[in-house]
């Protein structure tokens, strides 16, 4: 058989598995037809896919074992050498698995946070009674109940996509707009699902004429819930509505009612505000260039209630030719933290607080916040990695780490500021987790609430943590961002990881408080392309990933995954189509 005939068989094949879970295009559907009409082996082939798949496909808790699931991840991975016989077995059975994990393999596109923060789950109340954080507000004329047009899918083709735990077990989730149409006005989509999947009563929302997330690729803003299962959500308003320019907060409880909108008139892009104590806090600055050529910065913050009214903090100015990168944070307590050079400072609605600025020797990590207002945060050099931990008051507590023999894992992978090491993981309890490289491999050290290892520790995974996104080579100025791990209430964490090579998807990992990744993981992404974007634990031991999938003609499909904690898929809920 020539190369060219071998190269046309593959084609058809490669159609013919596709064909299983997705409906080719009209030219390709074609192109099929026309080489199984002239080729019999090819046809008795496809038709022998759609018959196995159809054998496979059985209820959607039903997935292929662990071992065959490993032995082909490692067979394709190339840590395994088969003979051709056995090569072959494998590699029908990664058509059969392609055919039968084509929607388990999907996921969602996301863009990364200017400053990205880790993800802890706040176990919000099984059966949820919401008490409204603010009295009522009736509903904007931007808001409205988005009919729920088709099962388990959200009405979007395009969009960036947070999620955040929700009540009994369910999940948040936050759709916005990427880059609509010149004069199309942007509709962001917010859902509850409930914990098998499907939409809440009440769920879907949209809300149109506002972008539910930062400005672009510098900001990302996914929704905050709170205890008692209401969750919150940070908007601002398109170029093209209304509200153009402003930024708003919205509440809602469990049922989908609106208990709560906080408006500011100028448009926040980079720093997510919170809602705190029933205001919405937010940070605003002013950067001023001086006929000296240096430039002139000032932060404070701004409170708003919810009837509209503000106070505005005292400014703090920072010294003129000081480092100042942008890098702000805000605490959960109303306490924002400036990052600049190797110097932190701490300002609240009164101006800087007693104690800061702090000096940090060494590379310093984005920040993270743990019980008590401490602050968590890595400092790296050229040999080594150790966690810090402060006090509110600017104190170094004596529960860091000693050093850590690994290199940071960087949040941006491009030129600038953003160009830290992410933050570490901190769990309720004060347990941290600091997550760095070794050999291409994430590894990520426990670190209890004394500042030692502990036993079992470090977890290393099998690849590197996965990237959002790529650059296409020579493009200047493109840089990726790390899909962000994530800490559960019991100190579990996930690990969103990157695939070992081009030929299969990516996977995700879950490690329990022993340093080890429970039974039933890492769960891999089969299907060429699949990359793990986000995943979640929740307070009943499930867990949510999110993942995208490459679909023809260049688009992207997205799927949220709700998995047993021993890694059994119970749904899939398609989020963004092609």
């Amino acid at each position: 058989m020539s190369t060219t005939n071998r190269r046309l068989h593959a084609r058809a094949l490669e159609l013919a598995a596709r064909a299983v879970d997705f409906a080719l295009g009209r030219a390709e559907a074609a192109e099929l037809q026309s080489h199984l009409t002239t080729c019999p082996a090819c046809a008795r082939t496809a038709a022998a896919l759609r018959t196995d798949a159809a054998a496979l496909r059985l209820p959607t808790t039903v997935v292929p074992s662990r071992r065959v699931d490993d032995a082909v991840y490692a067979a394709i991975a190339g840590r395994q050498t088969h003979p051709p016989r056995l090569m072959l077995l494998v590699a029908a059975t990664v058509l059969l698995m392609v055919a039968l994990l084509g929607v388990a393999a999907a996921g969602a596109v996301l863009l990364r946070s200017w400053q990205p923060l880790p993800i802890v789950v706040v176990a919000p109340s099984p059966d949820p009674s919401p008490a409204p954080s603010a009295p009522p507000a009736a509903p904007s004329p931007g808001l409205a109940a988005a009919p729920w047009t088709a099962p388990a899918s959200l009405p979007v083709a395009a969009g960036s996509v947070r999620m955040a735990p929700g009540p009994g077990g369910g999940l948040y989730v936050l759709v916005s707009p990427v880059s609509p149409a010149a004069g199309v006005p942007s509709s962001s989509i917010l859902a509850l699902l409930g914990a098998d999947g499907q939409p809440r009563p009440g769920w879907p929302l949209e809300l149109t004429g506002w972008t539910c997330d930062g400005s672009g690729e510098v900001a990302s803003w996914p929704p905050i819930p709170a205890g008692d299962g209401s969750v919150s959500i940070i908007c601002r308003g398109d170029a093209v509505s209304v509200q153009s320019g402003q930024t708003r907060a919205f509440a809602f409880d469990a049922n989908g009612s609106m208990t709560g909108t906080w408006a500011y008139g100028r448009e926040i892009l980079d720093h997510q505000p919170r809602i705190i104590d029933g205001r919405l806090v937010l940070i605003e600055h002013e950067w001023t260039d001086l006929p000296s050529g240096d430039v002139a910065r000032a932060w404070w913050l701004v409170t708003v209630a919810t009837d509209g009214a503000a106070r505005t903090g005292t400014r703090y100015e920072v010294p003129a030719g000081a480092v100042d990168g942008g890098l702000v944070s805000l605490g959960p307590d109303g306490i924002a933290y400036q990052a600049g050079g190797n110097e932190v400072t701490a300002f609240d609605i009164d101006g800087v607080r007693a104690g800061w600025p702090i000096q940090v020797d060494g590379e310093m990590s984005f920040l993270a916040f743990g019980p008590d207002g401490r602050i968590y945060l890595t400092s790296s050099t050229a040999e080594a990695t150790r966690l810090l931990v402060f006090d509110r008051d600017g104190h170094a507590l004596p529960i860091g780490s000693d050093q850590l023999p690994i290199e940071p894992a960087r949040a941006w992978s491009g030129a600038g500021p953003s160009n830290r090491p992410i933050a570490p993981l901190v769990a309720p309890d004060g347990t941290a987790y600091v997550i760095g490289e070794a050999d291409n491999r994430a590894v990520v050290y426990g670190i209890d609430p004394s500042g030692r290892i502990m036993a079992g520790w470090p977890h290393r995974a099998a690849t590197a943590l996965a990237s959002e996104g790529s650059c296409r080579s020579g493009t200047t100025g493109c840089g990726t961002w790390l899909a962000v791990p994530s800490v559960g209430q019991d100190g579990v964490v996930y690990l969103p990881l990157a695939a070992p090579d081009a030929q299969i998807g990516g996977s995700f990992d879950v490690v329990g408080s022993d340093g080890k990744a429970q039974p039933g993981w890492p769960m891999h992404l089969a299907r060429r392309g699949a990359e793990s974007r986000s995943i979640l634990g929740g307070p009943d031991g499930k867990v949510w990933a999110l993942a995208t999938e490459p679909e023809t003609g260049g688009s992207t499909s997205a799927t949220i995954l709700a998995v047993t904690n021993d890694g059994t898929v119970l749904s899939r809920t398609t989020v963004v189509n092609p």
